[in-house]
């Protein structure tokens, strides 16, 4: 089984002189939609597993080129165009071709003018050939062209901890508040700075501890597109939004029961004593979810927030809400078993487009995995495939960079 390491960063924030650009929305009423439900404690019920062969009708492999300029860390995050795959790598961009082959660098390390001291969101919008960058620590938005131009560059408010840009210019973001609570806790805000929609906060707090500090995950996925609109979700709000109509309205809620972390529980909340009492003895029965919709199918991961225990889900989206009675009935958990090549388990990390969704493989792990499956003699849905995928495993050292898991989904109606 693929193995995850979810590491937490723990950032103290400094207050900085920066003057943000952005204003404050005028009162308004912020009604969605009606909405429906998922209820995690009745997914964690659910005994189905999944083959990678139920939902797939393709399946193809990208191994990126591996040289001393473009080696990927641990925590890189992959983005694709129609022609090109960009990397954030921490502190800089790695673009590829679509085959893989490196192509460039783009953006310098630093905390100089112009430098980028790391990277939380990257946004993509082929349609302006623009790469931007969400740069948290000196709060900045920075602007390239896809041929590595810095374009220019834009202050953002501190509580603003998640921000991505879309392809109309406007800007959605979560705040996340460390020494008082957000007003906030989502906002769409235009080029000029005006906020245009916004989710007020209900759970206001102070914190009286006298250091301030704000959790992050990695693995934690704030936004994705799908069906062209843009959806957002906060670690600590269970309320899934997409914008509509130049709004923030509801889209859907996970209700996480019993593992919901209380709001006088959250660790920008506790004073230093009291988050290491919460972390050995109570953590461990809470946890946060995140979402990926692609194919007609939610792809939903909850993480523990003590033991990092992680839980998947797929639910068909058309079943899941339309048949009432059994609702459930539609609901596959855990990994994806790879019975289509016997390659890794497959989780998607996002999605391409609306039926493309993508995994990168550690190389040791893949040729550790093909090692077992071949002495195991199991049958594949594709044995041609399986010898295609032995054979570029065995032509690749395990120092070299990921190779990327391609897998377009079967479109659930």
């Amino acid at each position: 089984m693929k193995t995850i390491i979810i590491t937490y960063i723990i950032f103290i924030v400094l207050s900085l002189d920066n003057r943000p650009l952005f204003s404050q929305p005028s009162k308004s009423k912020n009604i969605g939609d009606k909405f429906f439900e998922i209820k995690y404690e009745e997914l964690l019920k659910q005994k189905n597993n999944i083959n990678l062969s139920q939902i797939a009708s393709k399946v193809e492999y990208i191994q990126l080129e591996t040289n001393e300029n473009c080696l990927l860390n641990h925590n890189a995050r992959y983005y694709f165009s129609d022609n090109f795959i960009f990397v954030s790598n921490w502190d800089h961009i790695l673009k590829f071709s679509s085959d893989g082959k490196f192509l460039k660098k783009i953006g310098n390390p630093g905390r100089g003018p112009g430098e980028i001291n790391s990277i939380r969101v990257l946004s993509i919008i082929p349609e302006k050939k623009l790469i931007i960058i969400h740069d948290p620590v000196p709060r900045k938005l920075r602007y390239y062209s896809f041929d590595g131009n810095l374009i220019k560059t834009v202050n953002i408010p501190q509580d603003l901890v998640y921000l991505k840009v879309m392809k109309d210019g406007n800007y959605i973001a979560i705040a996340q508040s460390v020494s008082v609570s957000e007003k906030y806790t989502h906002t769409l805000i235009n080029e000029s700075g005006d906020t245009l929609s916004a989710v007020k906060n209900y759970t206001p707090w102070k914190n009286p501890s006298p250091i301030v500090t704000t959790i992050l995950s990695p693995s934690f996925i704030p936004f994705y597109t799908y069906q062209n609109k843009y959806f957002l979700k906060s670690l600590y709000n269970d309320t899934v939004y997409v914008v509509k109509a130049n709004k923030i309205t509801p889209g859907y809620y996970i209700n996480l029961g019993k593992y919901k972390l209380p709001p006088e529980k959250r660790f920008e909340r506790l004073n230093p004593e009291e988050a290491k009492i919460f972390q050995k003895e109570e953590a461990p029965k809470y946890c946060f979810a995140y979402v990926l919709e692609a194919g007609g199918r939610f792809f939903l991961t909850s993480n523990n927030f003590g033991n990092h225990k992680i839980e998947h889900f797929v639910i068909n989206k058309n079943g899941f809400i339309e048949k009432s009675n059994d609702r459930y009935l539609s609901v596959f958990r855990n990994y994806i078993f790879n019975d289509w090549d016997g390659g890794v388990y497959f989780w998607p990390d996002g999605n391409i487009d609306d039926n493309k969704v993508f995994m990168p493989i550690d190389i040791k792990y893949l040729k550790d995995v093909l090692k077992v499956r071949s002495s195991a003699k199991t049958p594949f849905k594709f044995p041609e495939q399986q010898k295609q995928l032995e054979k570029l495993a065995s032509n690749l050292d395990i120092t070299e960079n990921p190779i990327l898991m391609i897998v377009t989904l079967k479109t659930d109606k």
